[in-house]
């Protein structure tokens, strides 16, 4: 519990975990019999991080280092909980050139301007980032369930059935910012999907993907967007600039908009442009922008 009971409006600064060399792994217990102590209900490793400004895990390199630290969360017995409240906090906070594999876990991020995963801009932190079969539920305002920042030089892999929910408002499923290769593949990502219907709940504005100006993501294949009303798949650019963003190809992947109602989109092309390759549909029905420029 990284600032527990820290009240609203404190800036708190606090990490669960912080390593700046060597390993960090995370295997949770297996094989154990019997009622679980202390009213727990599984044996998962699981972060709550509340107040401002604080981790779950913290991952660096210190300048005097020939390697920074690394991060793995091992697929058993349900890997890791990240549950994300409070202000401008993170999940994990990939500062380091050391890898980091995420498996079988779960981000709740709430709050605001919170995130699960956050890559540091640091031209230091260049660790790759794989996520594989884990759930993003994002509930806040402006919370991303991973963050690329600005010039981030990490490359992203994500994988193996890892599913992004968002229901929050302003939010992103992916917030791709930086440098390096993103490639994501059997992946789902359910923006505003219960919001739908003749009177839709609320006004989300939320991304499945947003990629700013000049930015790329490589690969996406074999992967589903399921867009509710005022959601967006895919969002290219952020301005009227010279340098668009960019997917270079899109494949054997579905964008289904039929519950957007006419108010959301498979892929907007605010400034950007998308190759859509082998078996790449978007689907709607009646009154729905597949597409929007």
């Amino acid at each position: 519990n990284v600032n527990q009971n820290t009240p609203d409006g404190v800036t708190t600064r606090n990490n669960g975990i912080y390593a700046s060399e060597g390993s960090v792994t995370i295997e949770n217990a297996s094989g154990i019999t019997g009622t679980l102590p202390n009213g727990l209900t599984d044996y998962r490793t699981d972060f709550v991080i509340t107040g401002s400004e604080s981790n779950g895990i913290y991952l660096t390199k210190p300048a005097t280092a020939t390697a920074g630290a690394s991060l793995e969360i091992k697929d058993n017995q349900g890997g890791a909980k990240f549950t994300v409240g409070g202000t401008s906090n993170n999940g994990i906070y990939q500062n380091s050139d050391g890898t980091v594999k995420v498996y079988d876990s779960e981000f709740a991020v709430g709050g605001s301007t919170s995130n699960g995963i956050y890559a540091s801009g640091n031209t230091a932190a260049t660790g790759t980032i794989t996520v594989n079969n884990t759930a993003f539920n994002i509930s806040g305002t402006s919370s991303n369930g991973i963050y690329m920042a600005g010039n981030s030089p990490a490359p992203l892999t994500v994988e193996g059935g890892t599913v992004f929910k968002l229901t929050g408002k302003n939010e992103n499923g992916i917030y791709v910012n930086g440098t390096a290769a993103v490639n994501i593949s059997d992946t789902t990502f359910n923006v505003n999907e219960t919001n739908s219907g003749s009177t839709p709940l609320t006004t989300n504005n939320n991304n499945g993907i947003f990629v700013r100006d000049g930015k790329t993501v490589t690969s996406i294949k074999d992967s589903n967007f399921n867009v509710g009303y005022t959601g967006t798949g895919i969002l290219l650019g952020n301005s009227d600039g010279t340098t668009n963003a960019k997917v270079t190809t899109i494949e054997n992947t579905v964008f289904d908009v039929k519950n957007t109602n006419g108010s959301g989109t498979g892929i907007y092309l605010y400034n950007g442009n998308a190759t859509l390759g082998k078996d790449a549909q978007i689907v709607g029905d009646s009154n729905d922008r597949l597409i929007t420029i």
